[in-house]
């Protein structure tokens, strides 16, 4: 329907605030996994034009992450990972604020699916990613040692998903290494250190 009218039906036929009814009615699981399924559509078809929306879409992807039902998680997760691989440069600067301030919120839940949003940066062009790393990175370590465990995890899963993009094959080869020398410094610095000195660079 978009596609066809164009980008301003999403403001004459009301589909943005349809949508955001949708996503936080607490009563249906269905209509907010259908909104979320909507939004993966609506970014993978207009792409970078869908961008001025995504901050206002964002508070609510943060709380579905951490939703009751798994249909809604899993839609969560899709969503996401559409929306982070269409986000052009200005989008990434538009949206990184956000989910690190995210990363300090008192809710556990938030902080997590911060932590996950973060993660499903490694879907972005590779161009974008790299140029966010250096403010990502450190505040994902820091979270790794959250009071609570799933944001441990969740942190721990999102520097894998950031790791597993890495194009440089001798990093590549130690990426476990590194995340376990990070998640327990104490354990697994040591080996860590002697791989990264073993390791020769010819890319």
């Amino acid at each position: 329907l978009v596609k066809g009218l164009g980008l301003l039906s999403l403001k004459q036929l009301e589909i943005m605030p349809t949508l955001i009814d949708a996503i936080t009615d607490k009563k249906s699981f269905q209509h907010r996994e259908g909104a979320l399924m909507a939004f993966e559509q609506l970014c993978s078809m207009m792409g970078t034009l869908f961008e001025p929306y995504v901050i206002n879409v964002l508070p609510h992807l943060l709380v579905c992450f951490g939703d009751g039902n798994q249909y809604v998680r899993q839609a969560t997760e899709k969503a996401s990972k559409a929306i982070m691989a269409k986000l052009s440069g200005h989008g990434v600067k538009l949206v990184l604020p956000s989910l690190l301030k995210a990363l300090s919120d008192d809710a556990w839940r938030t902080k997590a699916g911060s932590v996950e949003l973060l993660g499903a940066m490694a879907y972005c062009n590779p161009k974008q990613l790299s140029s966010c790393l250096p403010n990502i990175v450190p505040r994902l370590i820091e979270v790794m040692a959250d009071s609570h465990t799933k944001v441990q995890r969740a942190s721990q899963q999102a520097l894998k998903q950031i790791g597993s993009v890495i194009r440089n094959p001798e990093i590549q080869a130690i990426v476990h290494l590194l995340l376990n020398a990070l998640a327990e410094p104490s354990k697994h610095t040591d080996k860590c250190l002697e791989a990264l000195l073993k390791t020769s660079f010819v890319h």
